[in-house]
């Protein structure tokens, strides 16, 4: 959950986190609500269709990526979790926006059922 504006109380069991805007809520694997704060406006997306990447890491666009068309986009080399991409996609297909990518940073996109694998 990402809150836009106001601010949202999320709890589970007796736990409770208050959210303000541009905050989120990750539940991890042992149940327990971790806050985090939103820097980029790709969570837009549900919303504006929209995805606005300024100066975003590129494993932050891969996990957006992932969630909004239900895919899994790994990224193999570590070295491109830190690469930068600063643009708007507004109403594309994964694969244009894909496509993009690999050739804004010169890499190879493989698919393996469910899961699209970025390369260098």
């Amino acid at each position: 959950m990402i809150v836009e504006t106001g601010i949202v109380t999320v709890s589970r069991g007796a736990e409770k986190v208050l959210l303000k805007a541009g905050e989120k809520v990750k539940i991890t694997k042992t149940s327990t609500l971790n806050k985090e704060e939103i820097s980029d406006h790709l969570h837009n997306y549900y919303r504006s269709k929209e995805f606005i990447a300024n100066n975003t890491p590129l494993s932050r666009v891969a996990e957006v990526l992932s969630e909004a068309y239900e895919t899994e986009i790994i990224l193999e080399d570590p070295s491109l979790k830190d690469l930068r991409l600063t643009t708007t996609f507004k109403g594309d297909s994964l694969d244009t926006i894909l496509q993009v990518i690999a050739e804004t940073f010169e890499i190879r996109i493989e698919r393996k059922g469910r899961q699209i694998i970025l390369t260098k």
